[in-house]
């Protein structure tokens, strides 16, 4: 039922599992690896974002850090990068000559900066910490339950369960206890605050108005 090779990464053993959009239900695809155990053919199993399973990756250096940006948008971690075999002086050099172009501290664009859909976002959570979540005016906005508004701030709203410190610039980072992995779902391929969870958020902010018209348009959607 829709199973077939990763698009474009049929080298690495990888295949899709779904039986409806993720887009469209909030699910994320599943990763089902094939009968080789990971390390044992001279892959590496990576962290991406919007794949819990993790992704398998192979091949020389820039094949690593292509199958990689493919799956977020052309965004890529440095931790992602150690993960997938390559070495900090690797790292480095792939900086200096211009193919790793720096977003945020130990984030990468690949090849180019021009703008590409949700690519900051997408950028946004990796800068921050794994676990974390799309929030806030960020997920009613990629929810499609709310509009910004004329006050609302240009930051991207970023939600994890513990860490300290400051976000980088342009991400604004929120923190609780409470949040947990089922707090979470996957739209556009990125992690983000289930749709209660995110009017709950939208209340602290939103007038009564505003917020009513995020309600009704998540009833009206279905996904609350």
């Amino acid at each position: 039922e829709g199973i077939g090779p990763l698009r474009g990464s049929s080298s690495v053993g990888v295949t899709y599992e779904t039986s409806k959009p993720a887009h469209a239900t909030g699910s994320s695809p599943r990763v089902v690896p094939d009968a080789a155990e990971t390390g044992q053919d001279g892959t590496h199993l990576v962290r991406v974002l919007g794949l819990s399973a993790g992704l398998r990756v192979s091949g020389k250096r820039d094949q690593k850090i292509g199958m990689i940006a493919a799956a977020q948008r052309g965004r890529v971690a440095r931790r992602q990068l150690l993960a997938a075999g390559l070495s900090y002086d690797v790292i480095r050099r792939q900086e200096r000559r211009g193919w790793l172009l720096p977003i945020h501290p130990g984030v990468f664009a690949v090849g180019h900066l021009g703008p590409i859909e949700l690519g900051d976002e997408t950028a946004a959570l990796l800068a921050v910490h794994d676990g974390a979540a799309l929030s806030d005016h960020t997920a009613g906005l990629l929810w499609d339950i709310t509009r910004r508004g004329p006050d609302d701030d240009d930051a991207i709203h970023v939600l994890h369960s513990g860490g300290s410190g400051r976000g980088p610039a342009g991400v604004e980072v929120h923190r609780s206890r409470l949040f947990t992995p089922r707090d979470v779902r996957t739209r556009e391929g990125l992690p983000v605050t289930s749709p209660a969870w995110t009017l709950l958020d939208l209340a602290q902010y939103s007038d009564e108005r505003r917020l009513e018209l995020a309600f009704d348009q998540a009833m009206v959607s279905g996904i609350v």
